[in-house]
């Protein structure tokens, strides 16, 4: 008769059957704790990817968003400069019919 103690898998086992087989267990133990790691890991790692690509559409869209503000600023600045010179030359011009209908008269 066996003995009560012992685990269900240990009944009815021989000695170095039943070491192999315990170690076998462990080893599966092992390997699934180290693969529930893994998959805590990747789970981990997909979650801050995640992160990165929200990150990465916001930074898109502010790049957008400061390439439409600079191109209307470049835009303010172009024609500024345009009402600069035309008031350049509409002084020059006055100037010179001034010249030339004071020299005139």
């Amino acid at each position: 008769m066996h003995s009560l103690d012992l685990p269900v898998s240990r009944i009815g086992w021989e000695t170095s059957t039943d070491e192999k087989i315990m170690q076998a267990r462990k080893d599966v133990d092992q390997v699934m704790t180290l693969m529930r790691s893994n998959v805590e890991k990747l789970s981990l790692r997909g979650e801050k990817l995640d992160n990165l690509i929200a990150r990465a559409e916001n930074l898109d869209v502010s790049a957008q968003q400061f390439q439409r503000c600079a191109h209307e600023v470049r835009r303010q600045v172009h024609w500024k400069h345009r009402m600069g010179q035309f008031a350049m030359i509409a002084v020059g011009a006055f100037f010179a019919v001034s010249a030339f209908t004071y020299v005139a008269f």
